[in-house]
């Protein structure tokens, strides 16, 4: 399955031509694989969604940065970066937390966990 959504990766970049959907497309590729290779676990489809727009809109910028002259748009790729991580890493913790409250509710008689701790 494809994640991430070309006319989305375009609303992040604030582009609206059609003649970068090609370039975007192939970046949602390589965010497809970054997205494979960074999550072993069962996430909604909508979060891994936006996580592969956020990367790729950080690979397309990354690849403009490069080819441009000037050096300070680098904050903003790495911001978006960021944001692609932490999508998944908040993600990944309220999957967590979903299943020790799970496991809390299974076994209320047996374990005493307190998951407001947690």
């Amino acid at each position: 399955m494809t994640y991430g959504n070309v006319s989305e990766v375009k609303n992040i970049l604030e582009i609206n031509e059609s003649t970068y959907d090609a370039v975007i497309t192939s970046f949602l590729g390589y965010a497809n694989v970054w997205i494979e290779t960074k999550v072993h676990v069962t996430l909604p489809t909508d979060v891994l969604s936006m996580a592969c727009d956020f990367y790729a809109a950080y690979l397309y910028r990354s690849r403009a940065e490069q080819l441009s002259p000037m050096s300070d748009l680098q904050s903003i790729s790495k911001e978006w970066k960021e944001v692609a991580n932490s999508i998944i890493s908040d993600s990944l913790d309220d999957q967590q937390l979903d299943t020790i409250y799970k496991l809390y509710k299974t076994n209320k008689g047996l374990t005493q966990i307190d998951v407001e701790t947690i």
